[in-house]
């Protein structure tokens, strides 16, 4: 199970980052009227990848593209999507977030996670 205040630290470390480097980024809401300044996803469940696809055509763009590369629309490999400032068809990262639960000696990768991490086109954009 993801760790949720895993994925807000990482959500928002990615807006903190992006701010850094000078551009203007904040996390999509699915609760609030779509904005160009949303560069940073919730990709670990179909029903977050579907809210960002309807109200982000750039998101949704991003993710057809990806799509050419083998990663599957609904369950991409990854959690976090960071698109690049501008117009990039490419997302600027990839990230998988793991977690140690308290009985967690090793953390492993999914058959799909792996697939994503090891594509050629798609490797420099993925963070573990």
């Amino acid at each position: 199970m993801l760790n949720l205040l895993g994925m807000d630290i990482t959500m928002a470390y990615e807006v903190i980052r992006l701010r850094r480097k000078g551009f203007t980024a904040q996390v999509f809401d699915p609760g609030e009227p779509a904005s160009d300044e949303a560069l940073v996803f919730d990709v670990s469940t179909p029903a977050a990848i579907m809210a960002a696809s309807t109200a982000s055509p750039r998101f949704k763009a991003v993710l057809e593209h990806l799509g050419s590369c083998d990663v599957a629309p609904n369950f991409p490999g990854f959690d976090v999507m960071t698109l690049a400032p501008g117009n990039s068809i490419w997302p600027e990262r990839m990230i998988e977030l793991k977690s140690s639960g308290v009985h967690a000696r090793i953390q492993e990768m999914t058959w799909n996670e792996w697939k994503t991490a090891q594509h050629s086109q798609v490797r420099p954009y993925f963070y573990l």
